[in-house]
């Protein structure tokens, strides 16, 4: 290609040229480049190093820095020339920033001095950024120290471009942990999706000085205390169009709402069946429920680069993570040295500092004004969290989190005989009485279907399983095979969703929910959409069809 390409005189075709380097850039950045040893590739390249036109020799000083074509003297001085004009202060900004990026790539020691020279707070803003990520493309173990040598006087946007940097390679980490030893670098400095890189990397002695120099640091020790101050919000007034300038800033890096971000998080219309009090909870506390298809991974190549994002697309050679605004990276699976799952959530779990009660009430006044009024009060026990399977610890059948045709949402639970249970499930302690106040609920509405013979639900009242020989906190629809106990609610097997409400507290009195036992009878069941209301007159449920049905309609009497 290089060859056709050197060879190719005719202006006409210029632009043809330029998207086909393009290409090759993109797919060599996308892999793990060889270096170019052909000797008619390279000289081919060289020529296009001279190329009369800027954008072809801009293009190829890249394709040299990828293929390392570092000795000639072509590469020489096209790398003396984008270093001269990065440096020069009589030049534009924008002209400077495109010289410096040119140098991505290349060799350290080409590089090191002019990079040292831009990552200075005396620099503009854009050629720091472009400085960190010329370093962040060299493999060289020396780029750690260098990005973290300035760390005290570099600006909020700069630190946070060098720790992007940092954490592209493995061999960068140990410097990091040097600095925060050091009292460099702040451990309240590191995110949570990166403290959990640090404490789950695949390096033994890595893991072992996270763990000793950030203990304590990301606990989940204080966010109820935020949560609790960040109540405000949902009693202050609200001003969508403030609430709209809160979401540009903070939430449309990653989601996308009247065709404002990038779609990279949760669908942001599935908040209009969330609650206000459960969405102030999923700003503030985004971590305690990952919802299915959009956990976090954290992949490692075998030369040591480190990649993070959702998994977007991925192919029987290639998996492709998808990160901040939209931006995507492709790697060969033949490259992977290792991939996991992180339990943190994309989403930044300190945002308090960055908005305060006020700004989130006028969030909550943008989103119900695009999505729709706040659904009636109560709470989501279970929808598209993929982590509710894990907290039924007990039983003799299984609990997976799906994704295929579930009834609402991105996700539903399925459970194999006979069930799996949790009679105390952190977080839950939800009284159940004739008149609720804040906090307090009285009706239960969920959707089920079954493969088997039967399908029930257990709840658990004060840390109790009820009697198995009364009919007590026990729903089941088809044939009861079970032995125990249990409230009717239909005679006939829910082969496709259908939607239950009930009146706990008619049905049982008042209790104080702790846990819940999905149960199958004679086949896999499953469940979605579980939540505890407080009131049946303004409920509306959906039918399996999509149709909206008022809920008292299914409500036993």
């Amino acid at each position: 290609m290089l060859v056709s390409l050197a060879e190719a005189g005719d202006e006409s075709i210029a632009p043809v040229r330029v998207a086909a380097l393009e290409g090759l850039i993109e797919g060599l950045k996308s892999g793990t480049p060889e270096a170019l040893t052909s000797s008619e590739g390279q000289l081919a390249l060289r020529r296009l190093l001279v190329s009369p036109s800027v954008e072809l020799r801009e293009l190829a000083l890249q394709v040299a820095g990828l293929v390392r074509l570092h000795e000639s003297p072509e590469m020489k001085a096209a790398l003396a020339t984008a270093s001269q004009v990065a440096l020069d202060e009589s030049r534009s900004i924008e002209e400077r920033q495109a010289a410096a990026g040119l140098l991505a790539g290349s060799p350290y020691d080409e590089i090191a001095p002019t990079v040292e020279r831009l990552l200075n707070a005396r620099q503009p803003l854009d050629l720091q950024l472009a400085a960190a990520s010329v370093l962040s493309s060299t493999d060289d173990p020396r780029a750690g120290p260098l990005l973290l040598a300035n760390w005290p006087s570099y600006t909020p946007k700069v630190q946070e471009a060098v720790l992007g940097a940092i954490f592209s390679r493995q061999n960068r980490l140990s410097k990091l942990l040097d600095a925060v030893e050091e009292g460099t670098v702040q451990p309240s400095g590191l995110d949570a999706v990166r403290r959990e890189q640090l404490l789950r990397n695949s390096d033994a002695e890595i893991r072992r000085r996270a763990e000793s120099l950030l203990a304590g640091q990301g606990s989940r020790r204080g966010r109820d205390e935020v949560l609790g101050r960040y109540q405000a919000a949902l009693t202050l007034h609200r001003d969508p169009a403030r609430g709209n300038q809160v979401y540009k800033d903070q939430c449309a890096k990653c989601h996308q709402l009247q065709g404002q971000g990038f779609a990279v998080g949760a669908d942001l219309a599935t908040a209009s069946t969330r609650t206000d009090e459960t969405l102030v909870s999923d700003i503030l506390d985004p971590s305690n429920r990952l919802t299915v298809g959009y956990q976090n991974y954290t992949v490692v190549t075998e030369d040591g680069r480190i990649f993070t994002g959702i998994l977007a697309v991925e192919t029987a050679t290639s998996i492709t993570l998808r990160k901040e605004e939209g931006v995507e990276q492709t790697i060969l699976r033949k490259d992977i040295d290792e991939m996991e799952a992180s339990p943190i959530s994309m989403m930044p779990e300190e945002l308090e500092k960055q908005v305060g009660p006020q700004d989130v009430a006028d969030l909550l006044g943008y989103l119900r004004e695009a999505l729709g009024p706040a659904p009636p009060p109560g709470i989501t026990l279970f929808d598209d969290e993929s982590s509710f399977a894990d907290l039924l610890t007990e039983g003799e059948g299984t609990a997976r989190v799906r994704t295929e045709a579930p009834f609402s949402g991105t996700a539903f639970l399925a459970v194999t005989p006979p069930q799996r249970w949790n009679l105390r499930i952190p977080g839950w302690q939800y009284p159940i009485v004739e008149n609720p106040g804040d906090g307090e609920f009285r009706y239960l509405r969920f959707a089920w279907r079954s493969r088997g013979r039967g399908v029930m639900i257990e709840l658990a009242g004060g840390g109790q399983w009820p009697p198995a020989d009364k009919p007590l906190r026990r729903y089941y629809s088809g044939e009861n095979t079970t032995g125990w106990q249990a409230v009717e609610v239909s005679a006939e097997v829910p082969g496709d969703w259908v939607v239950v409400t009930r009146d706990l507290w008619r049905d049982f009195g008042p209790f104080t929910l702790t846990g819940i036992a999905p149960t199958a009878m004679g086949g896999e069941a499953f469940f979605d959409s579980i939540e505890l209301l407080r009131s049946l007159e303004d409920a509306v449920q959906k039918s399996s069809g999509g149709a909206s049905i008022p809920a008292r309609a299914n409500a036993a009497r």
